[in-house]
């Protein structure tokens, strides 16, 4: 697997409308580190399902058709 090359910027980013103060940006920090931890191994093993044509299946698709509707029934 080729890992890309990281890109230095020539010049700094612009200042976003998301973070504008310390606070802010401390807000933004504490969200990051309330996030689940990645689950690699679930990650992979999907991809892998998806790479072989077995994770799109006549159940899985019914049930997120089912989930979706009940979404938008709930929105209501």
């Amino acid at each position: 697997m080729r890992v890309p090359q990281q890109v230095q910027p020539s010049k700094p980013a612009p200042e976003t409308a998301s973070c504008r103060t310390s606070g802010e940006l401390a807000e933004w920090v504490r969200r990051v580190g309330q996030l689940p931890e990645i689950r690699r191994d679930l990650i992979d093993r999907v991809r892998a399902e998806i790479a072989a044509g077995r994770y799109e299946t006549p159940e899985r698709i019914d049930a997120a058709v089912e989930a979706m509707l009940a979404d938008l029934l709930d929105e209501s």
